[in-house]
């Protein structure tokens, strides 16, 4: 005789997860820009429906998503480092932020740093990806320690990062 098993139980985060409604990107465009297109500001190219690195001598087409978060000022991802280490190793911290960003940016050309500042003693680095935001905070983290916490921004497409030590 066949034992009869109890259905499954059902996740309530599950469930709700599979009635919202995915978080869309304003700085991807709605339409594929012409091919093959060149970002006039880094040189991306747009090519086999991606942005890709390749030659300047394509047309030029319109910026990159990367290019226009950084043109307009609106980061996917802040990385925010405090704490008396950063300030006495500024210099190695910035090299490590600027490593990973680049070992980043050549597997993803549209992760990058757009812009890196000092704010009240804390140097805050602004992405242009939340995955390059992420991966130099745990770079941080596994090189020196420290506190990590990341904090995916539901406002906004995005993560905060802080890092201290």
């Amino acid at each position: 005789m066949a034992t009869r098993l109890p259905p499954p139980l059902r996740s309530r985060r599950r469930e709700d997860a599979r009635h919202e409604k995915p978080t869309r990107d304003p700085f991807r465009a709605d339409a594929k820009p012409p091919q093959p297109a060149s970002c006039p500001v880094c040189g991306l190219t747009f090519r086999d429906g991606r942005w890709q690195e390749g030659s300047r001598e394509v047309a030029v087409g319109p910026l990159c998503p990367a290019c226009r978060r950084t043109v307009g000022h609106h980061p996917a991802g802040e990385v925010r480092l405090s704490g008396p280490f950063v300030t006495a190793e500024r210099a190695a911290v910035l090299a490590r932020v600027l490593r990973v960003a680049a070992r980043e940016s050549a597997e993803h050309p549209l992760e990058r740093v757009a812009e890196i500042r000092d704010d009240g003693g804390d140097l805050v680095v602004t992405t242009t990806g939340a995955h390059v935001a992420r991966a130099i905070g745990r770079a941080l983290c596994a090189a020196w320690d420290g506190v990590l916490e990341i904090e995916d921004d539901d406002a906004e497409v995005g993560v905060r990062v802080r890092w201290s030590r």
